[in-house]
Formats: structure tokens, sequence, C-alpha cells
């Protein structure tokens, strides 16, 4: 059974669909939900002028990320389910794992493909 579903999600057509899977397992499961938006900021330093835009692209990916877990949370609404919203910053597959360890997630949804 599970009781803490995280949803990793990235705001992409993919991952919409693998929210609503993981809304309707924890509907069925009484589960609770952590939606989760990783901002990939680890790439930034790489970009050129990164001193100067580096905070107007954080700003638009912490942005994505916002809507990205909206989108979920109301997913979750509709169906009376749970549902905390994180969004952190970093490469997506270490915090993802990190933060899954740390809360004591059951499951870990998320689409094969996004952006």
């Amino acid at each position: 059974m599970f009781r803490k579903i995280m949803i990793a999600t990235d705001g992409s057509e993919t991952s919409q669909k693998a929210s609503k899977m993981g809304v309707e397992l924890a509907q069925k499961h009484g589960a609770e939900i952590v939606a989760v938006y990783v901002a990939d900021t680890s790439r930034l330093g790489y970009l050129p002028d990164y001193i100067q835009y580096s905070g107007t692209i954080r700003d638009l990916m912490l942005k994505e990320g916002k809507d990205a877990t909206d989108q979920v949370e109301d997913l979750a609404k509709q169906e009376g389910v749970g549902c905390e919203k994180i969004i952190l910053e970093g490469r997506p597959s270490d915090e993802l794992l990190r933060l899954s360890n740390e809360i004591g997630t059951d499951l870990l949804v998320m689409g094969s493909v996004g952006r």
C-alpha cells in the first residue's frame, strides 16, 4: 500500500499524463502526493554571459516549476487527494532521489520523456 507518492513534473505533456496516473494511484490507496519540480540550475554556469542573465533564466525556471506543480495540485484537488508542492534546484536525478529518500516516498511517478 502506498502512503506517500512523489510525482516529478516538468509541465510537459508526458509529465501531465504521469501526474494523472499518480493522482489516480493516490486516490485508490488513500495516499498523499508530493509534487516536485527540479530546476536544472547546474547548467546555468555553462551559458554565455551567465553573470548578466542567470537571474532572469533562474526566475523563469522557478516560475515554470510553480506552474508545473500547480497543475499537479489542481489534479489532486479534483480527486480529493492531499498535495504538497516542492521546487528544488540542482541536477534533477540527484535531487529527486535525495528528496525521495529524505521524505520516505513509497512510489516515485514520472514521465519517460520530458523537456
